[in-house]
Parts: C-alpha cells; structure tokens; sequence
C-alpha cells in the first residue's frame, strides 16, 4: 500500500505533468500541432481536468510496481519539487499585489 506522503508526491507529479502538457510554453508546439490534426485530441491537450485523467494512472502504477526503485522516487519527487515551487510562486505573486 502507498503511504500517504507518496500518494501527495504522486499526485503533485501528475498535476506537475498535466500543467506542463496542457499550459507551459515549451509544450505549445506539441499542442498545436495536436489542434490542427484533431478537435477531440486539440481538446484533450488543453483541458487540465481531462488530460489528467490519462496521466494519473502512471505516477500510480510506477509507485505500485516499483515503490522503492531510486529512480521511481526520484522522478516523481522532481516533478512534485518542481510543482511545488510553481504553486508558491503563484501564491507569492498573488500575495505581492
């Protein structure tokens, strides 16, 4: 069984993905390309909720599979790190106003 403070890894890796896929910059290529090949897949790349879906599953299974491989816990924790700070940033940025 996962403990809870892998499942909140888990959890800020797939949010840290989907964001990274459905809103960063360096993603904005691979999403228009999508766009302009399928209205459902366009959609699907541009909605938080419903891309997070199909990327929930692999934090998941890699912390069921392989909980205590390094490269499983280092992965997700980098993700989880990075979507920490985004988080704070946002929150520092509102609180500067």
């Amino acid at each position: 069984m996962m403990s809870p403070l892998w499942m909140l890894i888990g959890a800020l890796a797939t949010y840290r993905l989907t964001r990274l896929m459905t809103a960063d910059r360096i993603t904005e290529p691979l999403r228009s390309w999508i766009e302009t090949r399928s209205a459902t897949a366009g959609y699907l790349v541009t909605c938080d909720w419903c891309l997070s879906i199909w990327i929930a599953p692999w934090p998941a299974l890699l912390l069921v599979v392989a909980p205590d491989a390094p490269l499983v816990r280092w992965g997700l924790s980098l993700l989880a790190f990075s979507a920490l700070t985004g988080l704070m940033s946002l929150a520092e940025r509102r609180l500067d106003r």
